[in-house]
Formats: C-alpha cells, sequence, structure tokens
C-alpha cells in the first residue's frame, strides 16, 4: 500500500468518525429537543387546566355575587315583623298600682307590611276578648321600622305566655310568616 491510499484511508476513517460522532449529537439533541416539547406540552396542559380553573372559580364568584344581589335586593323588598309584651307600670301615690300590658308588633325590615293577621292562642286578636282594639275589623299595616301597640286586659284566666303568630303581605310577593312564644 503507498502513501496516497494510506492518507485516503486515513480521510476515510476521520471522516466516518466525524459522521458517526454527528449523528450520537444529532441524535442527542434531538432526544432533548423532544423531551422540551414533552416538558412544553405538559406545562400548556397545566396551564390550560389552571386557566380552566380560574374561569370556573370566576364564574362561581360571579353567581355567588348576583345571589348577594338577588339578596340585598329581596331584603329591601321585606318586612321583618316580630311581636313582644311590653309591661308598663302605673304609679299612685309614688307606688306601683298596676301594670299595663301591650301586645307589640314590630316591623324592623326596610319594606311595609299590610294585611297583618295576627292571632293569640289560636284565635285572631279580634276574637280575643282580652285585646282592645279600636275597631273589630280592619286591615292593618305597618311601615318600615314601625309598630302597632294594642291594650291587653289581663286577668287570671287570661295572662301570658301566649302562643303568637303573625302572617302579611310585603313588596317581596311571598306571604312572610312569624311565630313564637310571648312572656
Amino acid at each position: 500500500m503507498n502513501a496516497s491510499n494510506w492518507i485516503n484511508l486515513g480521510i476515510l476513517v476521520v471522516t466516518a468518525l466525524v459522521g458517526i460522532l454527528a449523528w450520537v449529537r444529532a441524535r442527542k439533541a434531538a432526544r432533548e429537543a423532544h423531551d422540551d416539547q414533552e416538558s412544553a406540552t405538559k406545562s400548556a396542559t397545566r396551564s390550560a387546566a389552571a386557566a380552566e380553573a380560574a374561569n370556573e372559580i370566576q364564574m362561581r364568584l360571579v353567581e355567588i355575587e348576583e345571589q348577594r344581589q338577588e339578596g340585598a335586593s329581596l331584603e329591601v323588598r321585606e318586612a321583618k315583623l316580630s311581636a313582644r309584651i311590653d309591661r308598663e307600670p302605673r304609679y299612685r301615690a309614688g307606688r306601683v298600682a298596676t301594670t299595663d300590658y301591650y301586645l307589640v308588633v314590630s316591623n324592623a325590615g326596610r319594606a311595609g307590611a299590610s294585611n297583618l293577621e295576627i292571632k293569640l292562642g289560636g284565635k285572631a286578636i279580634d276574637e280575643q276578648p282580652g285585646v282592645r282594639m279600636r275597631q273589630a275589623s280592619f286591615e292593618m299595616s305597618i311601615g318600615p321600622s314601625g309598630d302597632i301597640r294594642f291594650p291587653l286586659a289581663v286577668s287570671r284566666g287570661w295572662a301570658p305566655p301566649f302562643e303568637c303568630q303573625l302572617a302579611w303581605d310585603d313588596d317581596s310577593g311571598v306571604r312572610g310568616a312569624w311565630q313564637g312564644t310571648l312572656t
């Protein structure tokens, strides 16, 4: 073999080694690019899932806010009635001579109440002999933050505690109701 053959063989070997080295590096770069692509795909998937979760949370917050506004709107249109018995002592000669009793129906709501029905012990108050009313039959109403007082003729045969039921109409369109024991 002559020198030019050896040179050609050397060039061939070096070329083959450079080709193999280039192939190994290209394969490594392709693997890294594939791994980077998978990582980017996973990150994009996580981002999409996070965006979807954020969107769901935002939709739920909007729903909650709408319910709150609807509740506030309804609250403005509702009367909130309750009843109690007030006792007021009457004095003679500086001492308590007697105690006057009053049935007090109060409205703590922002809307007025109309068509008020009041029952004591299961009977309408105009049927109770112990309730003094100016009129036997009338349509009762209470404005916002208002109350109505009815004198009660309490005796041994008719005395608290009383079961009381209230029913009324207001601007909410739903008939309101309250019940409790008055002492």
